[in-house]
């Protein structure tokens, strides 16, 4: 049985005003203010924003016949570019631009600025919200067989995965008896996987997280994954913010930059606030006391530029091994690691 389904969908987006160009005769050299020239050729807002529109017919011979001006595909693309919004990561990274050719040191484009500095020149983002009706089948069975082939294509994680984690990282990093807190997914919870590579004189106890309660007794849920949330967060800001040429959302990159974090996260300036993961959880009876966390170790600095001599980038982050202020290129790109 066909049904429909309508859900909200919010665009942000700046606001401007309507325009009508159905009329043959619309003419795209109107002469409002802010017109912007392109190959001698001055368009206004209202009007590159109806080129763009009419620019999604089937062919770009139709658009050159409604708007003689636009003759070369590279005046659409400049067009286009010109329509592109801009997002607060664009204002900030202009801004640290612009103070380092004023030589002004300690300037950051902190989020604390950019909103005083939106504030102070009147400008907000937008959002509109639009009604979209998305058809599907309405069929349980349908749906679940599905799901069904999905989940057994996916192979993201499986038995035999936990099996040769336990027998090639877990079993060779134990030199002693120790304890194994699991949670309640079963593909990982049978007793058999650790029996098997635990069979001499080192015990492993595993106990199981009941289900729904990972948030108030996982270790990591209760404060490291906060810890590693920052730091994945601040790689992609300063990706964002220095508009750098590195896809982070490719496999390698999220590899490379999930290692760089655990690397900085093993430095023994961090075992104090590793600990009192485990104290908010109730396994530790002993606060650990006062601790530094991953934006006091890595990220609160004085230092403007990278500690490198023949490096004038903006310093990134403090190393928590060696202490040294690295750039984004010296962190990442050359895969600062101990």
């Amino acid at each position: 049985m066909n049904s429909s389904k309508s859900f909200v969908d919010n665009i942000v987006t700046l606001d401007f005003d309507d325009y009508n160009d159905d009329d043959e005769n619309y003419d795209e050299e109107n002469n409002e203010e802010g017109s912007v020239p392109i190959n001698d050729v001055k368009y206004s807002y209202v009007t590159m924003c109806a080129i763009v529109k009419y620019s999604k017919t089937p062919t770009f011979q139709s658009l050159r016949h409604r708007y003689r001006h636009v003759k070369h595909k590279e005046q659409l693309r400049r067009i286009k570019e010109l329509l592109l919004p801009v997002h607060d990561c664009d204002v900030r990274r202009l801004a640290m631009k612009k103070a380092r050719g004023l030589n002004l040191p300690g300037f950051a484009a902190s989020h604390h600025w950019l909103s005083d500095f939106k504030h102070l020149h009147h400008i907000s983002s937008r959002k509109i919200t639009k009604l979209v009706t998305k058809h599907y089948i309405d069929d349980r069975e349908i749906i679940l067989m599905l799901a069904e082939n999905i989940l057994i294509k996916s192979g993201k994680l499986t038995k035999s995965h936990i099996q040769y984690l336990a027998e090639k990282v877990l079993r060779p990093s134990v030199s002693d008896d120790c304890l194994l807190l699991l949670d309640s997914w079963s593909g990982q919870t049978n007793p058999e996987i650790y029996s098997k590579i635990f069979n001499g004189n080192i015990k492993c106890e595993q106990l199981q997280i009941p289900p729904k309660t990972t948030g108030v007794i996982q270790p990591l849920d209760r404060y490291f994954f906060r810890q590693w949330k920052y730091f994945k967060q601040k790689n992609c800001d300063r990706l964002a913010i220095a508009d750098i040429n590195i896809d982070i959302a490719a496999r390698n990159n999220v590899l490379k930059m999930h290692s760089l974090i655990h690397n900085q996260l093993t430095a023994r300036k961090f075992i104090s606030m590793i600990k009192y993961s485990w104290y908010s959880s109730g396994y530790l009876l002993d606060d650990p006391g006062p601790f530094q966390n991953a934006q006091d170790v890595c990220f609160s600095f004085d230092n403007d530029l990278c500690s490198f001599s023949e490096c004038d980038d903006f310093a990134f982050i403090r190393c928590s091994h060696c202490s040294r202020i690295l750039c984004f290129a010296h962190f990442f790109v050359l895969d600062h690691k101990h």
